[in-house]
């Protein structure tokens, strides 16, 4: 209960993490966090969120 669930791109190299870490130790990345239960609940709100809402510049792939 004591926990965050989150994941993050770190700028430096931009490869997707997953984290399981008590709450104390998150709060001097906080802006760069996805917390996982806010992922879930816009996905099951609206499936599409992401694809109308996240540009992915292929480009860049």
């Amino acid at each position: 209960d004591n926990t965050e669930n989150f994941i993050h791109f770190p700028p430096t190299y931009w490869r997707l993490h997953i984290h399981f870490v008590p709450r104390p130790h998150i709060t001097h990345v906080y802006h760069q966090l996805y917390f996982i239960n806010d992922i879930i609940n816009l996905i099951e709100a609206d499936e599409d969120v992401y694809r109308t809402y996240v540009l992915i510049d292929k480009a860049k792939l």
